[in-house]
């Protein structure tokens, strides 16, 4: 993102090159002072992509708070007829709805981690959570190795502990699944943290 003369000239190359859909992803910019360029840098690679999903934070921002929709929705009204797709900042169904009346589509990452209700405006039951979590980590047995199990169920903490983030004793509950190995005690352990 630093050498957008360089980037443009990439995306030309590539669209010279193939004979496919082709899409970029960036961010609002490297900083808040490189937005303007940025915006620019969008505007003069449409015509070589056919679809543009933007995160909304700069990269110094990372994943910080203040997401600036505002340059996706005005990108957007400058390029009418691009393909531009939202991203970053949305944390419920809510944002989903209103990045969609403005945008063609919205991609969603790390917020529907331990939170595939996101995409509805439902709120799960404790039974709801701890049926999808059950399911969740029997496809995973079902899909693991024996020689890999133990390995693919230290991966799925990642999602497991999303998916009671925010629920009294969710700590202590992290804590005895960190020493557990053994698929049954961890089942055991997730069915008795939720009844």
């Amino acid at each position: 993102m630093k050498d957008k003369k360089r980037s443009l000239e990439i995306i030309k190359n590539i669209r010279k090159a193939i004979d496919m859909p082709f899409s970029i992803k960036t961010r609002t910019g490297i900083n808040e002072q490189d937005k303007l360029n940025q915006m620019e840098f969008l505007l003069q690679a449409s015509p070589y992509v056919d679809m543009i999903t933007i995160h909304a934070r700069t990269t110094a921002q990372g994943y910080g708070p203040n997401p600036d929709r505002n340059f996706i929705y005005q990108l957007k009204e400058q390029l009418p007829n691009q393909k531009i797709i939202g991203n970053g900042g949305i944390t419920n169904y809510e944002d989903i709805e209103t990045m969609r009346g403005n945008l063609d589509g919205v991609m969603i990452g790390q917020a529907a981690i331990g939170n595939p209700w996101i995409f509805t405006p439902h709120h799960p039951t404790s039974q709801e959570k701890l049926t999808t979590i059950l399911k969740h980590i029997e496809l995973i047995k079902n899909f693991s190795t024996e020689e890999n199990l133990a390995r693919s169920l230290m991966e799925f903490r990642k999602h497991l502990y999303s998916y009671v983030k925010g629920i009294p004793g969710s700590k202590e509950f992290k804590t005895t699944c960190n020493s557990l190995k053994d698929y049954h005690l961890l089942v055991d352990h997730i069915t008795n943290f939720f009844f």
